[in-house]
């Protein structure tokens, strides 16, 4: 069996017209160490191979390149309207509501998160670190979608990806003093505390009206899973990127 460039949720399994997925570093053309399916661009891997390993990703999806939507992420609370297929600067959020332009984000080790509205062809895509979640990037993130189209959090179906799990999720004082005390957990180290970044992702969602049955989250951790994903903070400068993406079919 050839590995495979992507997994997809559950939540979403009964939606065929949706397109949601987040790809792993398998099945790609990358060359160690960025081995193999290397989506980010600006990681030093070489740019033909990225390309390459972009249109594998679209291929099995069977997307378009050209209906793509890109974020040039910069750990921000920042939110875009999307109206067209390209790269919206410096932000880490996106929201679209209608069909045929997909949202992505890159990650190594943030969370992505999806949001789906069924009823309403509306569609979200969060790159979820820790700055831009304390700082409003989910909340933000909600609160565009209500503005815009007048749609209760109810009826969302969001699915958070994986990302650094708390078991691993080592952070000194400079990150934790910004986070709420339930969040933090001791570490072996003094320096040291371990944060639970997914707990007030969910916290933040459920505070905001997203029903706790309407939410899955994948358990997978990328620091952990080195057959499957790429870390940043295992791998340093060594890393690649997955992508999250999501769309509905025209």
């Amino acid at each position: 069996m050839n590995p495979s460039p992507f997994i997809s949720f559950p939540i979403f399994e009964n939606f065929v017209e949706l397109v949601c997925a987040f790809s792993t570093r398998q099945g790609g053309v990358s060359h160690k160490p960025f081995d193999s399916l290397n989506l980010g661009m600006r990681t030093g891997d070489k740019l033909e191979n990225v390309q390459k390993n972009r249109r594998i990703f679209f291929n099995a999806l069977d997307i378009n390149a050209d209906k793509i939507a890109y974020t040039d992420q910069v750990h921000s609370a920042h939110v875009k309207l999307v109206q067209k297929a390209t790269l919206y600067k410096r932000t880490d959020a996106l929201v679209f509501s209608g069909r045929d332009i997909f949202l992505t984000v890159l990650t190594a080790d943030c969370f992505p998160i999806f949001i789906y509205a069924p009823r309403f062809d509306t569609i979200a895509i969060i790159h979820a670190g820790w700055r831009g979640v304390v700082n409003g990037i989910i909340e933000n993130t909600l609160e565009k979608i209500r503005t815009y189209f007048k749609i209760n959090p109810m009826y969302y179906l969001v699915a958070i990806g994986p990302g650094m799990q708390s078991e691993c999720f080592e952070v000194k004082e400079d990150v934790y003093r910004n986070i709420p005390d339930r969040f933090i957990y001791p570490h072996i180290s003094p320096e040291h505390k371990y944060l639970d970044l997914h707990a007030l992702i969910l916290e933040k969602l459920l505070f905001r009206g997203v029903l706790r049955e309407n939410i899955y989250s994948s358990e997978l951790c990328t620091k952990c899973e080195s057959h499957l994903f790429y870390s940043y903070r295992r791998d340093g400068l060594q890393s690649g990127r997955m992508m999250g993406i999501i769309g509905l079919r025209k």
